[in-house]
């Protein structure tokens, strides 16, 4: 086993960094104002539905701070809403608006268009399956050492 496949931390980094230019790049003539962050809240909102801030960072992987500010953006371009919790007024419900829908369905369109022209051109589909379960096994390690501690 050499250095790199031992230690693919690096290669992960540069995988996100690179994935995410691309994809903004492929994103940028029609939506260039769109992050890959409010993309990623408004995918959730869009195919899970309505959830509290707390809820959102968790199924993100933004902090609260990072979260707010992400929504702020959203909410002033009509994406998304906010609607404070009656029974904890602390808490505010976020969901998409139909505009956001509207937006986020061609976005997504773009998307799927990327990963079957650009991230995963020349993989075969059984080497997908077998990534995402190696990545997933990553990801519950990772999360595991976080409950333990």
């Amino acid at each position: 086993m050499n250095e790199n496949s031992k230690y693919p931390r690096l290669q992960i980094s540069l995988l996100y960094k690179v994935a995410e230019l691309s994809f903004l790049r492929a994103m940028r003539e029609s939506y260039s104002s769109i992050t890959v962050a409010q993309e990623l809240v408004m995918r959730v909102l869009r195919l899970e539905g309505d959830m509290n801030q707390t809820e959102l960072a968790s199924r993100v992987g933004q902090d609260r701070n990072n979260l707010s500010r992400t929504l702020g953006i959203l909410q002033k371009k009509g994406l998304i809403s906010k609607k404070v919790q009656e029974d904890d007024r602390r808490f505010s419900l976020v969901s998409i608006t139909s505009e956001g829908k509207k937006v986020h369905q061609d976005i997504f369109k773009i998307m799927e268009e990327w990963r079957e022209n650009v991230f995963f051109k020349d993989i075969e589909p059984g080497e997908l399956v077998e990534f995402n379960k190696t990545f997933m096994k990553l990801v519950r390690n990772l999360q595991d050492s976080l409950v333990k501690k």
